[in-house]
């Protein structure tokens, strides 16, 4: 079958839209769109950047994406900056620990997790942010810091409510250089995910 591939020059990054389900994500005016197309599923290629366990999974769990790549970031609002995005589009996931269960906290690229709005949502007795140290491993194949929230990793999720309301997403895609826009709508469906309101709080 024959891939569904877009190529954009022109800008400080080169774009690669990588279509798993036929499905062709384009941007109008800041806004994701959604093109039907016939069901096609593309031969996996040598240069695709993303992990292709992550890719897998995508394609698996029926999750439409467009990859892009950028220069190497590693705080989330200079991925925004290099996504040429607002950072309140941005899916920052946070390990943390409900009553010693791992789960992902998503929040924006300027927002730290609120655990005590999450402790009284999940009606847990403590919830605490937990250092990498203690997950080293669990998000391989990616980069340490570079893991999107995805249910791949086998832990649950929540996001911020106001997060939830976005059309359209930005993830980390494995890598500090790699990205995928996704549907917020579909990844909530596809990956259970659930969301809480005020679990973000500005950063100071």
């Amino acid at each position: 079958p024959e891939e569904i591939s877009r190529e954009r020059t022109g800008g400080p990054s080169g774009v690669r839209a990588r279509l798993p389900m036929g499905r062709s994500l384009s941007r109008t005016n800041g806004r994701m769109g959604e093109k039907a197309g016939r069901r096609q599923y593309p031969e996996p290629e040598e240069d695709l950047m993303i992990p292709e366990t992550i890719d897998q999974y995508l394609k698996k769990n029926h999750l439409a994406y467009e990859h892009t790549t950028h220069v190497r970031t590693v705080a989330a609002q200079r991925l925004a900056a290099a996504e040429h995005v607002s950072g309140e589009r941005i899916a920052k996931p946070v390990v943390v620990s409900i009553d010693g269960t791992l789960a992902l906290a998503v929040v924006t690229a300027t927002e730290k997790v609120d655990v005590e709005a999450l402790r009284r949502v999940t009606r847990a007795e403590r919830v605490d942010l937990v250092p990498e140290t203690m997950f080293e491993g669990r998000f391989a194949p990616c980069e340490v810091g570079a893991e999107p929230p995805l249910g791949l990793f086998g832990m649950p999720i929540y996001v911020d409510a106001d997060l939830a309301r976005e059309p359209w997403i930005v993830m980390r895609g494995g890598t500090h250089e790699d990205a995928i826009r996704l549907s917020t709508a579909e990844w909530l469906r596809a990956e259970h995910v659930v969301p809480v309101e005020r679990l973000g709080r500005w950063a100071i």
